[in-house]
């Protein structure tokens, strides 16, 4: 692929991203290092490793279905961003 192609996805993974941190109340660098490690284990998110990332923590009774949710935000932005360029 073209370098012009590479630098534009490389924008739209980013704003992606920023924008999956903001709509979820997630910390930027921590989301970072959740991705790096779902990548390089294969393994999906532990859902106390999401809730860990949160700016402010759920209540308790929520938790489940956010970080659910939360975790299935993440595969599918590896999925579009990561998988889906070859």
């Amino acid at each position: 692929m073209g370098a012009e192609f590479d630098n534009y996805w490389e924008a739209q993974k980013q704003s992606a991203l920023v924008t999956l941190s903001q709509d979820e109340g997630l910390k930027g660098e921590a989301l970072d290092k959740v991705l790096a490690n779902y990548l390089f284990t294969e393994k999906t998110p532990m859902r106390d490793d999401v809730i860990g990332i949160m700016e402010t923590r759920p209540a308790l009774r929520e938790r489940r279905s956010v970080a659910d949710r939360v975790i299935e935000k993440i595969k599918a932005f590896v999925e579009t961003f990561v998988e889906g360029v070859d």
